[in-house]
């Protein structure tokens, strides 16, 4: 388990949610949910580590010490509203198929 914080949020460009590790440069992960793009940072903040040693380049620590998760600005509304979609179109799909 790793002790980085990770950012969240929404791209509007993307349609994505977007993880991000401050202390690590380049290091982020995309995923259609929050959950898929905290889900998928793990495995990115392992690859980057392993490809900075690969390199001999110093691995930062940790800044916080303890695991944070930071949902961005406008991240929970986001998937307020993504929730609401996913219901609307799983209604007019079964209205389709009663007709």
């Amino acid at each position: 388990m790793h002790h980085y914080s990770i950012h969240i949020t929404w791209s509007e460009d993307d349609q994505s949610f977007i993880a991000a590790v401050p202390e690590l440069v380049g290091c982020t992960a995309t995923g259609s949910t929050h959950e898929e793009a905290l889900a998928a940072i793990h495995p990115a903040i392992d690859a980057w580590i392993e490809s900075a040693r690969a390199a001999r380049h110093p691995i930062p620590e940790p800044e916080g010490g303890a695991h944070t998760i930071k949902k961005g600005r406008g991240g929970r509304r986001q998937e307020r509203i993504e929730k609401r979609r996913r219901k609307r179109e799983e209604s007019r799909h079964q209205r389709r198929e009663s007709d």
